[in-house]
């Protein structure tokens, strides 16, 4: 775990990518700052943006069972063994994803994103910061500068 002690990552984005990325780092050690434009979405009534489900294949389960929580996204899944292919003539044919016994499985989106914040909230190395959107970034002088919603006014952060 030394790897990254001491470090500071800036993660821009915290949908299930941004947020299990920060989980990656915060494992091996480094300090995060996660920054997510909207509001938690573990607190909205209502949740804007991507409402269709996610198909998360093996490796995605890889990925969540590598931070501990396949099994807790897995069990609100549902198994998509095919895709239906439609012809202009009416015929359905039937494509497996993969081989037999293999599958997507289709999960709600808002959920994994939950799941996923919330884990991240109980590294000990890792800040969350909503409301936060993304301006500008000077990479040479590992600079950001990002813009903080208070309100209707918008501050520099």
């Amino acid at each position: 775990m030394s790897e990254g002690v001491g470090s500071r990552v800036a993660i821009v984005g915290g949908g299930p990518v941004g947020a299990l990325n920060t989980s990656f780092f915060a494992l091996r050690g480094y300090n995060v700052d996660l920054y997510e434009a909207r509001d938690d979405i573990r607190l909205a009534k209502h949740v804007r943006g991507r409402s269709i489900n996610l198909a998360l294949s093996h490796r995605g389960r890889q990925a969540l069972a590598s931070v501990g929580l396949e099994e807790k996204v897995i069990r609100h899944g549902i198994p998509m063994h095919a895709r239906m292919i439609h012809s202009l003539s009416g015929k359905r044919k039937s494509i497996p994803y993969g081989k037999k016994g293999q599958y997507l499985l289709s999960v709600d989106r808002t959920l994994l994103n939950k799941e996923l914040l919330t884990a991240v909230e109980e590294l000990p190395r890792v800040k969350l910061h909503f409301n936060h959107k993304l301006q500008d970034s000077d990479m040479l002088n590992r600079t950001l500068i990002l813009s903080r919603l208070v309100g209707t006014a918008v501050d520099s952060v």
